[in-house]
């Protein structure tokens, strides 16, 4: 399917492109010799041959390949936050908590109330 697309879009490139050059006026073909216009021609109507279906094509292994794990991966999301949240809430808790400050005798002595 690509393949056929490209072919298609390489074709209207080239039927634009002509149509354009044909149109240009009389200078730009004094200034611009015919072996570059034929070379830019061809290169980008080489890339829309060669390098653009096998691009897409990956594109849409990679699309069909991720579309599936989408749902999967929410779901372990929500299966995450279930289960660890109060275990992370608690953990959070305790690392935070603030030292207190106790005198005895003038020295001063932090301790973490756990």
């Amino acid at each position: 399917m690509p393949f056929l697309a490209c072919w298609r879009a390489a074709r209207l490139l080239h039927e634009l492109l002509l149509e354009h050059v044909l149109k240009a006026p009389l200078q730009f073909f004094e200034v611009t010799p015919v072996g570059r216009i034929l070379t830019r021609f061809s290169k980008d109507v080489e890339v829309l041959d060669t390098a653009l279906p096998s691009q897409i094509s990956d594109l849409m292994w990679c699309i069909f390949e991720v579309i599936p794990l989408l749902p999967t991966k929410y779901h372990l999301l929500w299966m995450f936050r279930y289960v660890f949240g109060d275990i992370l809430l608690r953990h959070s808790f305790t690392i935070t908590q603030p030292f207190t400050c106790y005198r005895l005798h003038g020295v001063v002595i932090f301790a973490v109330c756990l």
